[in-house]
């Protein structure tokens, strides 16, 4: 009679484990997939999000508009100075976003950067064109376009629309970025730079 009796408590010990382990499984099943849903959904958002500031700063480069007659004021050559900050600008994105063939290119132009963007501008360019502040995110530029808006003696603003494939991408993946800067005629110098970017995403 005892003999029965452990037996049944020996059956009803193991039942009770293997009855544990299946909830404990079936737990971590649900977990399981709970976060890969999330997961999921983390990525499909961060994408869409990623896709819809890249077509909004598309948008933005459409409006632009390098024509240097808009703007006059008198005896003031702007149209002058506006073709010669167009040069510096374009030159100086497309060797940041992609066209410089190394980091040491870009290092020895530091104080030209500082005087078109300002010393905050040029730090928060330096940390989007650098990875870990050492290597390049960009591998080829495809594009910039520059504009002028809001001129006033001595200061007008800057508007710059760039485009450039990412050097550590697989597949063909590009960068966009627009910066807006305010240049000072008097002083020769930038100041309150600003960028918005968008990477990395599909070239299409």
């Amino acid at each position: 009679m005892n003999k029965t009796k452990i037996n049944e408590h020996n059956s009803n010990f193991v039942l009770t484990i293997l009855i544990a382990v299946e909830i404990v499984i079936i737990v971590v099943l649900f977990f399981s997939v709970s976060y890969n849903i999330h997961s999921s959904n983390y990525y499909k958002q961060l994408y869409l999000t990623e896709t819809t500031k890249k077509k909004q700063l598309k948008e933005k480069a459409q409006v632009l508009t390098t024509n240097l007659s808009e703007i006059t004021s008198g005896k003031f050559d702007l149209q002058a100075k506006q073709k010669r900050l167009n040069t510096i600008y374009t030159l100086l994105i497309r060797s940041l976003f992609g066209d410089a063939r190394s980091t040491d290119i870009i290092k020895n132009d530091e104080n030209k950067y500082i005087q078109y963007f300002g010393k905050k501008g040029w730090k928060l360019l330096e940390n989007i064109a650098f990875s870990n502040g050492k290597k390049k995110v960009a591998k080829t530029n495809d594009e910039v376009k520059i504009a002028f808006l809001d001129f006033k003696i001595p200061n007008i603003t800057v508007v710059a629309y760039t485009k450039f494939q990412l050097l550590n991408s697989k597949e063909k993946k590009c960068g966009i970025a627009y910066i807006t800067t305010h240049f000072n005629f008097k002083n020769n110098s930038a100041f309150n730079t600003s960028v918005e970017i968008a990477f990395p995403q599909n070239d299409n």
